[in-house]
């Protein structure tokens, strides 16, 4: 039988077509009479909800035991809504015992020196430190100090080394980003393995609300039409579901850290706020979705291609149960501000997502997922592999040899989404649709019920590796571009059009800004050793200081062969840990001056030495 459609059989088609619209038409008004009843108690105002019973106080629904110090003034509703949360607060600060700081500007400016070390214990002993309201230049000079803390404290090097790149981390954030350093968010939180961000929460964002007819015959869009606005207000309930994640994410960050794999862990909170009323008849007040976007970054230079490898996981964390949807009964609508119950939402309709590298062009490899999936689920590996790699958390005296590698897993569920992929050259983009769009059925008066995972949580997984040639000494970011769309029903008001209109809200949050952790770029190889010929005395300090290297070859990496601060921090650290022992050197029976040597490898020449002195 031939597949093609004769001129005769395609007019006998569009002839059934429009007898099918008469008899539609002719059915409808006799429905309609016979079911009048049934229409006027949907109709009814007084058996509808005016809107989604949403509580109007913070319902605090996350709380946390650990022990918390509080020095910030918390002057604004958020920070005392943040403070609410703890409910183990201690009235003093001590290192050893406090697992949370909250603190503010006007806090860390009158610190003591005191003070500044018990913050540099917390940090040190997997504590975490809640910024409140800090610009980047703030998180950068307070990252710094305290670095110059934990270095007051004498830890053997191998102890800190991972502190103190993260620290300066921190400080690369706001040099990385210049034209941001003045910018404040309302929250950063830090400990040595992650970094949590919050925006301001008085920052609108850009929204774009459409009005758009489907035929529901066949699915085209008649109209549409575009309108631009902000963002709605937070309310204090969707304020406390904001400071829920934040002490979510101090109960937990602990147990989720990559211990093993020198990743860096950063989260960003994009709240999705949309005020109902800018773009549908609806009394309504704003409406708050907690979206979470957590990035884990892996950064390694290979030293026989001379590139920096920069593997980026990223989770986007969508609760949509948040949106209030419904009604939960398909012949029931919300009820506009005419007393009709006209709308049906609000769900998601899409999610898109797009990072973008802040300096040369990068070769993008290893990425995905990297074609449309229409299945419930995807499973893919990273799997990473740089010969001669160095990675961003390698310790001094770290033989790195044979490559670095990772092996991780990426599992994608997203029922009731179609997922589409752009690779545009070295910039992947992601967007997350809705597949069947809920309709009206005017005949019945009721609706669809949207499938789960467009109003309940959803998480998305995408992976990716940027490849660049580095300038030397030069820190990078990247920008993410994110957006998230709600969507009403509204239902048909001329029934005889078989029609749907769709009212959206698209809430833009763009340049979220993320600075990479510059992998070091070199191996210098050094070697320590102390002026003596006393065996007793070497026999004691190559124990006592077996992990400052003492008289053997030890590696060191930095940014390039001549970068020196490694180094000098490396020595400065062994310095203050030698004033530290010097009872210990007496008890030993070792007085008098001592001279310690340093020297690169590749010369006879002195670097640096260490006069040492203990009285007898």
């Amino acid at each position: 039988m031939s597949d093609k459609v004769t001129a005769t059989e395609s007019t006998k088609f569009t002839l059934m077509k429009k007898s099918f619209k008469l008899l539609s038409i002719f059915a409808l008004g006799f429905v309609m009479l016979l079911a009048g009843c049934k229409k006027n108690k949907i109709e009814t105002p007084e058996s509808l909800p005016a809107s989604p019973n949403e509580p109007t106080t913070d319902l605090l629904q996350v709380k946390s035991n650990e022990a918390a110090f509080v020095m910030a003034d918390c002057n604004s509703e958020f920070c005392n809504m943040i403070c609410n949360r703890f409910t183990n607060i201690q009235n003093s600060l001590d290192g050893d015992q406090t697992r949370m700081v909250i603190i503010d500007k006007s806090s860390v400016q009158s610190l003591s020196p005191e003070q500044w070390t018990e913050l540099a214990k917390v940090f040190h002993n997997d504590g975490a430190i809640i910024y409140i309201q800090p610009t980047l230049q703030d998180l950068a000079d307070f990252a710094m100090q305290v670095r110059d803390a934990v270095f007051e404290l004498a830890y053997a090097p191998d102890e800190v080394w991972e502190h103190l790149e993260c620290l300066d981390y921190y400080g690369q954030f706001s040099e990385a980003n210049p034209d941001l350093s003045s910018y404040q968010y309302e929250v950063i939180a830090i400990n040595k393995d992650d970094l949590y961000i919050m925006s301001n929460l008085n920052d609108y964002s850009e929204v774009m609300y459409t009005y758009e007819l489907v035929d529901q015959e066949t699915g085209e869009t008649d109209s549409i039409a575009y309108e631009y606005g902000v963002s709605g207000d937070l309310t204090t309930y969707r304020m406390g579901l904001l400071a829920d994640n934040l002490v979510y994410w101090t109960n937990n960050y602990s147990n989720d850290k990559q211990d093993s794999d020198f990743s860096k862990r950063i989260e960003v909170d994009v709240p999705v706020t949309f005020n109902p009323n800018e773009f549908t008849s609806l009394n309504w007040g704003s409406r708050t979705v907690s979206c979470n976007i957590e990035y884990t970054i892996w950064s390694a230079h290979d030293l026989g291609r001379q590139q920096d490898n920069y593997v980026i996981k990223r989770i986007i964390q969508f609760d949509g149960s948040h949106l209030n949807c419904g009604p939960a009964e398909p012949d029931m609508w919300w009820v506009d501000k005419n007393d009709k119950p006209d709308y049906y939402g609000p769900y998601l309709n899409n999610i898109q997502v797009q990072s973008f590298f802040n300096g040369p062009t990068p070769d993008l490899t290893n990425w995905g997922p990297q074609n449309q999936m229409t299945s419930t689920s995807y499973n893919s590996n990273i799997s990473w592999n740089i010969n001669s790699g160095l990675t961003i958390s390698a310790s001094p005296g770290l033989n790195i040899g044979g490559g670095v590698t990772i092996n991780k897993s990426i599992t994608t569920n997203v029922p009731d989404l179609r997922m589409e992929v752009w690779h545009n050259t070295n910039i992947p983009k992601y967007e997350y649709a809705i597949t069947t769009r809920p309709i009206g059925h005017f005949l019945s008066g009721k609706h669809d019920i949207v499938a789960g995972n467009l109003r309940q949580d959803i998480s998305m997984e995408q992976y990716y590796t940027w490849i660049v040639k580095p300038s030397d000494g030069v820190s990078y970011s990247f920008d993410t571009d994110f957006a998230a769309t709600v969507e009403f029903l509204h239902a048909t008001k001329g029934f005889l059009q078989l029609k749907d209109e769709y009212e959206t809200a698209t809430i833009y949050h763009k340049g979220k800004t993320v600075a990479l952790p510059a992998p070091p770029r070199a191996i210098q190889e050094w070697r320590m050793f102390c002026e003596t010929s006393d065996q007793n005395l070497i026999n004691f300090i190559s124990k006592a200081y077996e992990r400052y290297f003492y008289d053997r070859l030890f590696q060191v990496p930095a940014a390039t062969q001549n970068d020196n601060d490694p180094i000098d921090n490396f020595i400065k650290n062994f310095e203050k840990r030698l004033n530290c022992d010097k009872d210990l050197w007496r008890a030993r029976g070792f007085t008098g001056d001592f001279k310690f040597i340093w020297r690169k490898s590749t010369t006879t020449e002195v670097y640096h030495t260490t006069n040492f002195h203990v009285d007898p």
